[in-house]
């Protein structure tokens, strides 16, 4: 989703991780809802890592909620917010498709804010935005230690260029400054602009920035490149020797019976006609035999699909939207999934929305409630909210498993009684 501009940079000098998201006026999010990455309590987990020498970083956010209760909208917003960033407007009279209103306030502006840490440097970002324009922008950031602004930006007028002020932490040139105040029109935001001019001077801090959003985050469930297919993304495993170590370590765990794969390009149909496959290799007993893509389970694509973004995760720096990514997926697998993402990643993220309560029982979700929030729709006024489950008060010794299950926690559904009246 996010590599379609070239960034000129090395991506593997850049990392980075969020640290906080807000939004308001947002599909079902009126008033303004927070994700917070901190981690409190135990430093020495496997869920969380360093980023500084002060500041601790979860590696993994659950979103929990009854359906329609507006998990997926958080996961939207946070994936808006990206795109915002670096894509950027050819004319000054394109809508911006992204504003999506609360339905009752439709016509204010939708705000988000956005804390991050790049190279560990910790960066603040705030943005509101309506159809037509972007009415503020503001970037702050801590290049040594301390707040100092790197640029804000203000709405002025629909013929004039917006009143663009760059920091002098941010180290930008004054030509370059001019280049992306002439090059920025009002329904775009100010680093956008990097995708589309071509820059003469040196403007490093905004290239490292887009080249980590454009490298590093990821859409909602994009488990690999929507111009290829589960044959193509398996070829480029087969052919990278530690990527293909890396798979058949993964299948082998997760009991499949497969003990190898390889891409043809000219497997034949039943039609007669040739196509490109995966063939996968299961043995019984002594003896062993090929089967192509469409022999394996719904579940063994799924895992492979899944397996490729934890290979990412595990040797990057990469975040991921996951909606539901339990899906197709035996519990134990699911949670061998995470816990295999959790113990060997170090510079990546998940936030998932997920409606398998089970995890809640496992001891690392239970022990570390900072990972959870739930999600629930107010019935009057239809607006969704979030908490995190360590905001609720709920005593270390009782189970949030429990807790969840009997209603104490809310984002559950209001169900009424299963039979069905003849009138």
């Amino acid at each position: 989703m996010y590599k379609t501009y070239e960034t000129r940079v090395n991506f593997n000098q850049i990392s980075g991780m969020i640290r906080e998201f807000c939004v308001e006026n947002f599909y079902s999010i009126k008033e303004r809802q927070t994700l917070n990455f901190e981690a409190k309590g135990n430093t020495d987990s496997f869920a969380s890592v360093m980023v500084d020498d002060k500041v601790r970083l979860n590696k993994i956010a659950i979103l929990y909620g009854a359906n329609a209760s507006g998990k997926s909208n958080i996961l939207y917003a946070l994936q808006t917010v990206f795109r915002l960033l670096i894509t950027p407007k050819s004319t000054r009279n394109k809508k911006i498709v992204c504003y999506h209103p609360f339905a009752l306030a439709k016509g204010e502006p939708t705000k988000m804010g956005l804390s991050f840490y790049v190279n560990g440097i910790r960066y603040d970002y705030e943005i509101s935005y309506n159809e037509d324009y972007i009415l503020s922008e503001t970037l702050n950031f801590y290049p040594k230690g301390y707040k100092a602004s790197f640029y804000t930006r203000e709405f002025v007028a629909e013929s004039s260029a917006a009143n663009i002020t760059f920091g002098t932490s941010a180290e930008i040139k004054k030509k370059a400054e001019n280049t992306f105040v002439s090059n920025t029109l009002n329904n775009h935001t100010v680093l956008s602009t990097y995708a589309k001019v071509a820059f003469d001077e040196d403007v490093k801090a905004i290239s490292d920035l887009f080249a980590w959003i454009t490298k590093s985050m990821h859409g909602i469930n994009e488990y690999h490149d929507p111009n290829e297919t589960f044959a193509d993304m398996m070829r480029k495993v087969d052919e990278d020797p530690k990527m293909k170590s890396f798979f058949l370590q993964m299948i082998k765990k997760a009991d499949f019976n497969i003990v190898d794969f390889h891409y043809e390009d000219s497997v034949v149909l039943q039609s007669g006609e040739k196509t490109k496959d995966i063939m996968f290799t299961s043995v019984a007993g002594k003896d062993s035999f090929d089967l192509k893509t469409i022999n394996q389970s719904g579940g063994t694509i799924a895992f492979l699909e899944k397996t490729r973004l934890l290979y990412d995760m595990v040797y990057g720096n990469n975040i991921f939207l996951f909606d539901e990514p339990e899906n197709d997926l035996h519990y134990d697998l699911f949670l061998f999934y995470l816990n295999a993402f959790l113990y060997n990643s170090d510079k990546s993220q998940m936030i998932i929305a997920s409606h398998l309560t089970s995890l809640l029982a496992e001891d690392l979700i239970n022990e570390q409630r900072d990972l959870i929030y739930f999600v629930e729709k107010d019935f009057e006024t239809a607006t969704s909210s979030c908490k995190r489950a360590d905001k609720y008060g709920l005593h270390k010794n009782q189970s949030l498993y429990n807790a969840y299950k009997i209603g104490k926690l809310g984002a559950k559904p209001a169900l009424g009684s299963p039979f069905i009246l003849n009138e």
